[in-house]
């Protein structure tokens, strides 16, 4: 996130992807364990709490409450973040540009910190139901942003062909997928994956139907792909 010029982009991604394959498989490896060694296994919401119960089980108070405050830590950074990205959106996205395109700037604050209330009172009463699955739902919204846009993303980088209407329906065939799918699913399969093949698939067979892109939008794909060498 920090590259200097595009030349520093294949280090920094193998940075990236070093990272996010070390995490993402610890996490696993943390279910994976968790299911052998606790002797009570976790149901329902508690299943979503087999790090902070292992924690607790495997290491003294000292440790466990650091390790607890690192997790406290990354919970509150990413929560402020997004309560403030959702706060932004709702005032400048929704707010000005749909109810009151004359809104000065104090009255936009307002409204933001509003939304944060209002937001967070919303996530605070999903937090103390016993019966919410925050994991499930998280998955599920990121499912749906992974197979709308993650392909369109992917195709638009590394493919020049690619146009505006495959991109549109991609990401159409994409959320309706993850919707399908996870109402309809003929086999247990996390819903992202037949979301994003056959957005893939959509954008593919859109663009190729479609007219070229202009030739200045090819002169551009050229030019920045060049500029990575």
């Amino acid at each position: 996130m920090a590259v200097k010029s595009t030349a520093e982009i294949p280090q920094a991604t193998r940075i990236a992807m070093t990272w996010v394959i070390l995490s993402l498989a610890a996490a696993v490896a943390v279910g994976m364990v968790g299911t052998v060694y606790l002797t009570t296994p976790l149901e329902g919401t508690d299943s979503e709490k087999v790090f902070l119960v292992m924690t607790n089980q495997l290491f003294p108070p000292i440790v466990a409450g650091i390790v607890l405050s690192a997790v406290l830590a990354a919970i509150m950074s990413t929560a402020s973040s997004q309560l403030l990205v959702a706060a932004s959106a709702f005032a400048q996205d929704f707010y000005k540009t749909l109810l009151r395109k004359d809104a000065n700037q104090t009255e936009l604050v307002w409204i933001s910190r509003a939304s944060v209330l209002i937001i967070a009172s919303i996530a605070v009463y999903l937090g103390f139901n016993p019966n919410s699955f925050i994991l499930d739902m998280v998955a599920y919204a990121w499912a749906g942003f992974g197979a709308a846009f993650g392909p369109a993303i992917l195709m638009s980088l590394f493919w020049k062909r690619t146009t505006k209407a495959g991109v549109i329906a991609g990401i159409i065939v994409g959320g309706v997928t993850i919707l399908a799918w996870k109402n309809f699913a003929p086999f247990d399969l996390y819903e992202i994956v037949p979301g994003f093949i056959f957005s893939l698939v959509a954008i593919f067979i859109v663009s190729k139907i479609d007219k070229e892109p202009d030739a200045e939008i090819l002169d551009t794909f050229e030019k920045v792909d060049r500029s990575k060498i």
